[in-house]
């Protein structure tokens, strides 16, 4: 029986073995793309004009007014409720109220705001805790000052003034202080935390109309 050699094109079969490469490295990358993309969100919020995002009561330039309350709690709210990390906020304007030099105003202006009001909150929570952390110290300084004239001291009429002007000062500071670290730090820590997240956010605009015909 002869034995029967069968051609065997390696060119053919090199460039077929690069296509499965190439097509695996795609597939790699797609992958990488979607797993990306499972961990980022953006956050979409209407507005019937610009003015929604500002004070009624300030009148001056988008560059320069104060951004509302309500826009700011909006954002709270929102981000609140969202659990996976924000990047991209996207305000929703009809498209027939829409500029493109104001939008880039007011980009810029809520930039300055968020960032601003980080470096205000980060000042305050660090002012907060070095306060908070003084306050423990005297007391615990005060405590030990009532014990030492416990100790050193007679029971006389000087000793028991001391005491009773001692011992309530330091439970009155450790209070104090147990309030400060603990309940206003953790108030001015969830707004720093809030306008790191939104100084870090990119803004964009879009026409609320598409938009609704996308959905």
């Amino acid at each position: 029986m002869s034995n029967i050699i069968m051609p065997v094109d390696y060119h053919q079969g090199l460039l077929h073995l690069n296509k499965l490469c190439l097509i695996k490295e795609k597939m790699e990358v797609l992958d990488n793309l979607n797993i990306a993309n499972k961990y980022t969100l953006d956050l979409s919020l209407w507005l019937d004009d610009y003015d929604d995002i500002y004070s009624d009561f300030d009148s001056r330039n988008y560059l320069k007014r104060r951004v509302s309350d309500d826009f700011v709690n909006e954002l709270r709210i929102s981000l609140k409720n969202k659990n996976e990390k924000i990047n991209d906020l996207i305000l929703l304007v009809p498209q027939a109220k829409r500029d493109n030099k104001t939008e880039l105003k007011i980009i810029q202006n809520l930039k300055n705001y968020f960032t601003r009001h980080l470096h205000l909150y980060s000042q305050k929570y660090n002012k907060n805790l070095k306060r908070g952390i003084l306050f423990f110290i005297i007391a615990i300084l005060l405590m030990i000052g009532n014990a030492v004239v416990s100790l050193q001291l007679n029971n006389n009429l000087l000793s028991s003034i001391i005491r009773i002007v001692l011992e309530p000062a330091g439970w009155f500071l450790i209070w104090i202080s147990f309030d400060i670290l603990y309940y206003d730090l953790h108030e001015v820590k969830k707004e720093k935390f809030l306008f790191r997240e939104l100084s870090e956010i990119m803004i964009y605009f879009q026409s609320s109309d598409s938009y609704i015909a996308n959905e």
